[in-house]
Order: C-alpha cells, then sequence, then structure tokens
C-alpha cells in the first residue's frame, strides 16, 4: 500500500467511526416527536415523523456541524453542573391530552428563573440573531422546554437562546431572550395533536393533506423530487403553512 492510499485509508476509518458514533447516540436513535421538533414550518414533517416513514436518506451523514454541537454542549455540562444557581440537562416531558412531548433543557437560571437553550451556530444564523431574527422553531423549541419545566414545579419568567459561534470568539455569542408565554409552546402543540389524529385516522394518506413548508427541503429526510406518491417522499414545498 503507498503512502497516498495509506493516508486515504486511515482518514475515512476516522470519519466513518466517528460518524457511526454519532449515528448511534441515544439522540440519533430517538423515535418520538421530541420538543425540537414541534415547531417546524412543515406540518407534513411532522406527518413523516408520528408515521415513522422510512427516510430516503438512511446513509445521512450524521453532519459535523452537528457532532460539534453536541461536544460544546457537553462541555458546557461539565462547567455549570457544578454550580448550584443552574440545573444542566434536565430532562422534561411536556403533558397534553394523552401524549408526552420528550426534551431536555440545556440550562435553567434558578436565580432568574430563566430556561436557556444552547445553540452553536454558523456566520449566518449569528447574524439574524443579532438582528432579533429568531427562527419561530427555536422560539416553540425553547417555549416548549419551558412549559415542561413549569409542568414540572419549576418557576419559570423567562425563556432565551444563546448563539454561541462556531468560528468566532465567545465574545461575539448573542442572547435572544422575552418572558414566558405558555401560549406560543401551546398553539403548536394543538397543531401536534391535530397531526397526531390526522395521521391515526387517515395512516399514509394523511401526508395529502398536510401543508408543507420550506424548512428547508433540502435537509429534510423525507426529501425526494422524484417520488411518485407524497407516501415515497415529499418533492417539497407546495403551500406555505
Amino acid at each position: 500500500m503507498t503512502f497516498a492510499n495509506a493516508q486515504n485509508t486511515t482518514k475515512q476509518a476516522i470519519i466513518d467511526a466517528v460518524n457511526e458514533y454519532a449515528s448511534n447516540r441515544p439522540r440519533s436513535l430517538q423515535v418520538e416527536v421530541g420538543a425540537s421538533s414541534i415547531g417546524t414550518a412543515c406540518q407534513r414533517q411532522l406527518g413523516y415523523k408520528l408515521l415513522n416513514t422510512s427516510k430516503q436518506s438512511v446513509e445521512k451523514d450524521p453532519g459535523w456541524m452537528t457532532q460539534i454541537g453536541t461536544a460544546v454542549h457537553t462541555y458546557l455540562e461539565n462547567i455549570f453542573s457544578t454550580n448550584d444557581r443552574y440545573l444542566t440537562e434536565q430532562p422534561v416531558d411536556i403533558r397534553y391530552a394523552d401524549f408526552v412531548i420528550p426534551g431536555t433543557v440545556d440550562l435553567y437560571d434558578k436565580q432568574t428563573n430563566t430556561v436557556i437553550d444552547f445553540k452553536i451556530v454558523g456566520e449566518a444564523t449569528l447574524s439574524k440573531a443579532k438582528r432579533k431574527d429568531i427562527s419561530t422553531q427555536y422560539q416553540v423549541q425553547v417555549s416548549l422546554y419551558a412549559l415542561g419545566l413549569k409542568q414540572a414545579g419549576h418557576r419559570v419568567d423567562n425563556v432565551a437562546i444563546l448563539f454561541m459561534p462556531r468560528n468566532k470568539e465567545l465574545k461575539d455569542a448573542v442572547m435572544w431572550e422575552q418572558p414566558f408565554d405558555p401560549k406560543i409552546a401551546e398553539a403548536y402543540i394543538q397543531r401536534y395533536h391535530s397531526t397526531r389524529m390526522l395521521t391515526s385516522q387517515l395512516g399514509v394518506k394523511a401526508l395529502e393533506t398536510m401543508l408543507t413548508a420550506n424548512a428547508p427541503c433540502m435537509w429534510c429526510d423525507w426529501f425526494n423530487p422524484d417520488a411518485a406518491t407524497v407516501a415515497e417522499g415529499c418533492k417539497g414545498t407546495t403551500k406555505q403553512a
């Protein structure tokens, strides 16, 4: 084996080992719909998740950027878990009707009664955060965490998202914060409830009735522009949710 071939073989072995580890972590294997997905702009995406429909990209790379975020979350937990002011990586169950939405609160500040979600982001998302252009999905996610923590008996006054840069200094981080409004979470829980009802009553046919939106489509596990039917995959945005 030549030196160049040995280099390529070693590189691929390392990449494969890292991706296999990431793909088999508990969160990667999660089947139920969690709080991070409820606020998606695409109702059909929720439908696919609820129906446990086979993904179009079964060999999909778990994503190095995602893995960086996971590693940083672990690092941050190590920092704050020894401080009595905070609760870290707190599991919550958001209860509604006859179902439960699972989630994990990154950080809860007991001094200010604030639920904080960490986002490790690139330049584009960081720039949006500076302009206070925060995705609805992120806002719903942290609001759901807050509702779950409140249901567990904690006082929650505020919700916040700390956008931490992947390729800048920490001083460039952006904090978005607002008073906790349970109505934000409840509105999307109700949409999720309706989606559950549709899928339980109509099965795969329910997907045809669901609104779609650019979430964005190209990163969706069920995106397939060549799909003959919605059951086989989604061609992308047809209507704005």
